[in-house]
């Protein structure tokens, strides 16, 4: 990957313009490339990785209005060529050049019952300018369009609040809802930077639950859920929430796998408990909406004393074939690191596959940070769950506080190790 870019960032003004290129070292071999244009398989035809010049994305904020609330103003465009169509995944398509220009206008307010509710209304107006050439399964060869899509909706939460011997306890209900123009017929645009999606609690009650901006979600629908939090004297934490979103009216933008593909949305859940700063165990999880099975399941353990540290996790998840993921995931991931002192420490790490039952990721290295820059040089091993190939490398990054990053890597393979 190659790029070029520039960040500014002033009073309540943020810009950032990017000039991105991908390319594939090697295309007898697959490599899953994943950028802000999505994942692409270059093993069909490397000329499907893309350049983007410029790719540029930036806010604006007013908290100062006239009606109250706040506004604020977003822009995101792009322009992508390569050199030919591409479509990675069943629902995914990519033409040869694709233009997009989006801005957004948001405001919301809150306002505090005397019941103790939190209310906030909110409203958003989109506009779309959408040039494409050469997508697969368009109508046309060409295509230039422009679309509104307004939205409005609500926010409600009610927070109960007690206090215990153990600390303090919150309960809150969420209720939200949310009206939007449909999505309409995309059939003419190529997808680039909405193409995976994971339903959980953390995206639940946003407006739009997609990745990226190629893509809206519109139609009515409601999003529900409880959320519970305890804040322990010792100074310890408890937190769990439970939700679901019902779609009401209109296109559902959604298809199978996304967890939101039909009118009652999976069940989205967490749980965390850290009961001092030294240990933390977290789950969360994706439970069809029959609650016949789980389409996603975490877990993760987090620990750290004086100069050590690790974590393990354990995921499952189901396939989802239309948005990037043609296989269940299903593995186990262990994560150490020591300190040696005066900045440097040791750090490993294999992740296991029960799948394949194969190790599928083997790292060993050093690593030194300091205020003013980080530098690692490790060994790394993958091996991939379906060719069954492995790739071995030295790598080596360095990181100056001021001046950015860059890296470099020695293929052991190639060189007949």
């Amino acid at each position: 990957m190659n790029d070029l870019y520039t960040t500014g960032l002033w009073d309540q003004t943020y810009i950032s313009a990017k000039m991105l290129n991908f390319g594939s070292l090697d295309s007898s071999v697959s490599h899953n490339v994943t950028a802000n244009f999505g994942s692409f398989d270059s093993t069909t035809d490397p000329n499907v990785l893309p350049y983007a010049m410029p790719f540029v994305t930036g806010e604006t904020i007013n908290r100062n209005t006239p009606i109250g609330g706040q506004f604020d103003l977003t822009w995101n465009a792009y322009s992508l060529n390569r050199a030919v169509s591409a479509t990675p995944f069943a629902t995914v398509n990519q033409g040869t050049e694709q233009t997009r220009a989006t801005s957004q206008l948001n405001w919301h307010e809150q306002y505090y019952g005397g019941a103790g509710t939190v209310f906030t209304p909110f409203a958003n107006i989109r506009g779309d300018m959408l040039t494409a050439d050469n997508v697969p399964g368009a109508a046309t060869t060409s295509t230039t369009a422009t679309r509104l899509l307004p939205e409005a909706g609500f926010d409600m939460r009610w927070p109960f609040v007690s206090q215990s011997a153990l600390g303090q306890s919150v309960v809150s209900p969420v209720v939200q809802f949310i009206t939007s123009a449909n999505e309409g017929d995309t059939t003419a645009f190529g997808n680039e930077d909405s193409i995976t999606l994971n339903l959980d609690h953390t995206n639940l009650f946003l407006a739009d639950r997609f990745s990226g901006m190629d893509r809206y979600e519109g139609g009515t629908r409601a999003d529900i859920g409880v959320a519970y939090s305890l804040f322990a004297n010792n100074g310890g934490l408890v937190r769990a929430s439970l939700g679901q979103s019902i779609h009401i009216a209109g296109q559902n933008s959604f298809v199978d796998g996304s967890g939101l593909a039909d009118n009652e949305s999976d069940f989205v859940g967490s749980f965390v408990v850290q009961p001092n700063s030294n240990l933390s165990l977290a789950y969360e999880a994706r439970l069809k909406n029959d609650l016949s099975a789980f389409n996603r399941q975490e877990v993760v353990a987090s620990l750290s004393f004086d100069r050590f540290s690790g974590s393990l996790s354990y995921l499952d998840f189901a396939a989802q074939p239309d948005y990037g993921q043609p296989l269940p995931t299903h593995w186990v991931s262990g994560d150490t690191k020591l300190g040696l002192g005066r900045g440097w420490s040791f750090f490993g790490g294999m992740t296991y596959d029960f799948t394949t039952s194969i190790i599928t990721r083997k790292t060993a290295g050093f690593e030194f940070d300091c205020r003013c820059m980080n530098f690692k040089a490790y060994y790394a091993e993958v091996q991939d769950s379906i060719t069954l190939g492995t790739d071995e490398r030295l790598m080596m990054s360095i990181e100056l506080a001021t001046l950015g990053k860059t890296s470099a890597s020695l293929g052991l393979t190639s060189l007949g190790f």
